[in-house]
């Protein structure tokens, strides 16, 4: 039953990371367009700037990942 839960855990936290990637690549493209075509820096900041700001949570993540991992292999 605990190894099934840790799977269910594990998978949640790939997905949700998963997830986030795609909303780093969006923000970013959505940076460049915004810069390159519409020549609207202000909207090419947001978007550059909520790219850093998914970056960071998915740092977060990475990190609670990399330790539930560990728990695992030292029980």
């Amino acid at each position: 039953m605990k190894t099934l839960i840790n799977t269910l855990a594990i998978t949640l936290i790939v997905g949700t990371a998963l997830a986030e990637t795609d909303t780093l690549s969006s923000a970013v493209q959505k940076g460049l367009f915004e810069e390159e075509v519409n020549r609207d820096f202000r909207a090419a900041i947001d978007a550059y700037e909520s790219a850093v700001e998914s970056f960071d949570r998915d740092r977060q993540l990475a990190a609670t990942a990399l330790f539930r991992l560990a728990e695992n292999y030292r029980r």
